[in-house]
């Protein structure tokens, strides 16, 4: 029975294999094995041991290490002593009577001590009887540490062993080298040594690994795995082992993520053997702080220099860390662990899964624990996107009382980070702090406070904390405080229609705007004010901007969303993203949604927002609650989910943008037969948008879908809404908004000059993103062309229409489209029912992702939606894409 290819290690197998072919002409043959720890030295020997039993050797194996390299003889039992026992009483009698006798009585007797001569012939002889004749394998795993004795008989056995065909394979870690004069230096010495040195794996290398494990795996993930370990195949295996307890172990993300919980004990282990304490507190230090210069890592750990640079020296022996100036780790998944695992010790959690720093280390690294070390310790975690491991070195440095600056600084960080996980407890503990700030520190906590209480969702007591601070006078003594302040204000002023918001931005405008910590946030309300009232010119910045706050960021997502300019959106949420300020996060994703949502991708939009939307907490006091609750409903009938029941109108925050979604559920209400009503509805939306000064149509097209109602109902009103919204709108100048005007424009009127409206709506919808609504104007055409007698140019309409319905994989408008084409005499196929086209825009969005290598919690934590239903949408997309495996996904979007 053949033995399993070592992947990575076929060369050096070869290798050794034309050794041990080569040992039948007699004499012997000494290889040493070297790499850095884990690069697969004892993996590697245990292959050729197999091999050399598979023809016939007879195999010696020992395995030395510190413990016993005191005990003298230990390395020549480890060989012998098991052959030894298998030959039986009568054959040790024999063997003990004969020139193997001083070796046999050694072994049994455990009474060696001194390797003389006599001894060591008789190891050749007994070497020799237990061959028999055949050739012997020695395989000595970490021979450095073997203890004197044995290394010596060694020595002589590779020197005098004649005619006896013997094979040493020996393995050393790579820097380990024995003094002058010693045993181990004499078979260094050796004439016929020769010497194999292992490298890392290569990326193809490390994915044969990875696909041996999982059947298959992408090339993100595979990439995401070689650059975690650097080739190593111990980190490799630790990091598959711990992806194993994964939902999607195949996902790059979750590579990103994992933390062995062994890897963390091993390292210390490794460091403690080779460089002590020392090494300890080093390698800790550079695990929390990152690459530092050897004179930053020395005054950091409290070590004198030269006793730094040799720790450093032995952990880059150890294939730990390369660059002595300037060390860094080798494996991107060792500072990870390590990490985890200080900042499971400084929570005081006990040992939980990730708690596997053992007291010693703790007692050991006690001095690096000095709030500056904290707060580079918990700035390197947020790099990692790992908050609750920040948030736990930034209690420890307030544990350990922070005075002047640093106090308000670890304070606003904790804060920050506790309001994302806990908002109450976030808003608790800046409030505490305002009773005792200076005056210097009273804006700057106040804004943070203002921030805190606007993620537990309590706008107005945010806006009312803000006001009351800056009518106490406190912008003297801050100024980029105050104008931080001033300008957050203004951005919860412009909530509230009841709001005196000219008198406001008189009042705290030129405030906001005398320092940048304000300007931009007053940029925002300028640009967000311009787009509402529908002044295309103001309503995009003058230049690239980043967002400071969720508000922020929410009206200036929403002035690119209304003008259509999808491409500022998206650079504006990268900008977001590529800042690690998670608490802009539900905001991002509910532009996301929204943008979805008016791009012609209703299944997408609503499972985006449907999964950041939570019914518990209602409709409540906020903003992104309505505009998630709308993408909902306007997406609803798209994907087949108009049973869904929505909070009523009446549970709508008061805030202009709530009519967002009021608007929404008034044309549900009109889609189940209650037409008047909705219309009252819709002109209930209308006079609170003006009140606020909202007049331009893109925020709502309430005017043409009122008028659409009252045209139902012969109410003559419609035709004057209608005329008001198209000049609007044309104004505005977005496509999308142009567009569904001149859309119900046609449905009011009859016979050609429906005909004619309904066309310019198509003609100006073509240069929208959203080919749902372009969609929509090309069934209401096609439908009008037919009424008018005209086949021929209806189908050609409705057979476009039908395509864009079939892309989006809306199947509600396919089926509409397929209907209106059978009445104008086609016959048309029915849609894909497999392949790329039949997925709709869910299962593409979720396909897609998971394409990109993303494992199912990341999909649902980026749809928000559960991770069971992406199952669900990954099984369909499966189905009909004819696959088994998201290894396929890929190739199969193609």
């Amino acid at each position: 029975m053949g033995t399993r290819p070592i992947i990575g290690r076929e060369a050096e197998v070869d290798q050794l294999e034309r050794v041990l072919a080569a040992a039948g002409s007699g004499g012997s043959r000494l290889v040493v094995v070297e790499g850095e720890l884990g690069i697969g030295k004892s993996a590697l020997l245990r292959h050729i041991t197999h091999m050399a039993r598979e023809r016939g050797f007879l195999v010696g194996e020992a395995r030395c290490c510190e413990l016993t390299s005191g005990f003298p003889f230990d390395l020549v039992r480890q060989l012998l002593e098991p052959h030894l026992f298998e030959a039986g009483p009568e054959e040790v009698k024999r063997l003990g009577d004969g020139p193997c006798g001083a070796a046999v009585d050694a072994l049994v007797s455990s009474s060696a001590g001194t390797a003389g001569y006599s001894l060591m012939r008789s190891i050749v002889a007994l070497l020799r009887e237990l061959g028999a004749g055949r050739p012997i394998l020695l395989a000595i795993d970490d021979f450095p540490y073997a203890d004197t004795v044995s290394l010596r008989c060694l020595s002589y056995l590779l020197r005098c062993a004649g005619e006896i065909p013997i094979v040493c394979l020996l393995t050393r870690r790579t820097g380990v080298r024995a003094p002058d004069g010693t045993a181990s230096h004499d078979i260094d010495e050796h004439p016929e040594r020769s010497t194999l040195r292992l490298g890392r794996l290569d990326e193809a290398e490390v994915g044969e690994i990875v696909r041996s494990r999982y059947g298959s795996a992408d090339a993100g993930f595979v990439a995401a795995c070689a650059e975690a370990t650097a080739g190593n195949p111990f980190f490799l295996e630790e990091l598959l082992g711990g992806l194993s307890g994964t939902d999607c172990p195949s996902a790059a993300g979750a590579v990103r993520r994992v933390t062995p919980e062994a890897l963390p004990r091993r390292v210390w282990e490794w460091v403690f053997r080779a460089a002590g304490d020392p090494g300890v507190m080093v390698i800790s230090a550079l695990a929390l702080l990152g690459p530092s210069s050897l004179s930053a890592l020395a005054a950091t750990t409290g070590l004198p220099e030269h006793v730094t640079g040799l720790a450093i020296e032995r952990m880059t022996s150890l294939g730990l860390l390369v660059g002595p100036d300037q060390p860094e780790f080798v494996h991107p998944i060792v500072p990870r662990s390590l990490r985890r695992s200080l900042a499971a010790a400084q929570s005081g959690s006990g040992y939980g899964p990730h708690r596997t720093l053992p007291p010693a280390v703790e007692r050991t690294l006690e001095p690096l624990w000095s709030i500056a070390n904290l707060r580079r310790a918990a700035d390197r975690a947020l790099a990692d996107e790992q908050q609750i491991e920040a948030l736990s070195f930034l209690r420890r440095a307030d544990s350990l009382r922070p005075s002047g600056g640093q106090k308000l600084e670890v304070m606003l960080q904790i804060g920050a980070l506790e309001r994302l996980i806990d908002p109450q407890r976030a808003t608790c503990r800046f409030k505490s702090a305002l009773e005792t700030a200076p005056a210097a520190e009273r804006l700057t906590i106040t804004c943070a406070y203002g921030d805190a209480l606007q993620e537990d969702r309590r706008y107005r007591q945010a806006a009312a904390v803000l006001k009351g601070a800056l009518n106490h006078g406190a912008g003297a003594a801050d100024p980029a405080g105050a104008a931080s302040a001033a300008g957050r204000l203004l951005c919860l002023a412009q909530l509230f229609p009841s709001d005196d918001m000219a008198e406001l931005a008189a009042r705290y405008g030129p405030l906001a705007e005398a320092h940048p910590a304000g300007r931009g946030l007053t940029e925002a309300v300028r640009v967000v004010r311009a787009a509402a009232e529908g002044d295309r010119s103001g309503a995009v910045p003058s230049g690239p901007v980043a967002a400071a706050t969720p508000l922020h960021l929410l009206y200036l997502g929403l002035s690119f969303i209304w003008a259509e300019r999808f491409d500022l959106l998206e650079s504006l949420l990268s900008r977001a993203d590529g800042a690690a300020l998670p608490h802009l996060r539900p905001a991002a994703l509910t532009l996301e949604a929204m943008a979805a949502q008016r791009s012609g991708r209703p299944a997408a939009a609503y499972a985006q927002a449907a999964g950041l939307y939570t019914p518990e907490a209602g409709v409540s006091d906020d903003p992104l609650t309505a505009l998630q609750l709308s993408v909902m409903v306007d997406s609803a009938a798209y994907v087949r989910q108009q049973d869904i029941r929505f909070p009523p109108p009446a549970a709508a925050p008061d805030m202009w943008l709530a009519t967002v979604y009021r608007a929404s559920l008034a044309r549900l209400t009109a889609e189940r037969g209650d037409h008047r009503a909705a219309a009252r509805e819709l002109l209930a939306c209308g006079e609170l948008l003006s009140e606020a000064g909202v007049d331009n149509p893109a925020v709502v097209p309430w005017r043409s879908q009122a008028a659409l109602l009252f045209h139902r109902l012969g109410d003559p009103v419609a035709h004057a809404l209608i005329g008001e919204e198209t000049e609007l709108a044309e104004r505005w100048g977005a496509p999308r908004a142009h567009g569904i005007a001149l859309r119900a424009a046609g449905l009011v009127q009859e016979g050609r000059a429906r005909i004619e409206r309904l066309e310019e709506s198509v003609a100006v919808l073509t240069g929208s993103p959203d080919e749902l609504e372009l969609c929509r104007s090309q069934t209401d055409l096609g439908r009008a062309l037919r009424a008018a007698g005209m086949n021929a140019e209806a189908r050609s309409v409705l057979y476009d229409a039908r395509a864009l319905a079939q892309k989006m994989g809306v199947t509600s408008l396919v089926e509409l489209v397929h209907f209106e084409l059978v009445r104008t005499g086609a016959r048309p196929r029915r849609h894909h029912a497999t392949g790329p086209q039949a997925l709709t825009s869910s299962e593409a969005r979720v396909a897609d992702l998971a394409a990109k290598g993303l494992s199912n919690p990341e999909i649902g934590q980026r749809l928000f939606i559960a991770a069971r239903t992406v199952e669900t949408h990954l099984t369909r997309v499966y189905r009909k894409l004819g696959i088994s495996s998201r290894a396929q996904l890929h190739r199969a979007l193609k």
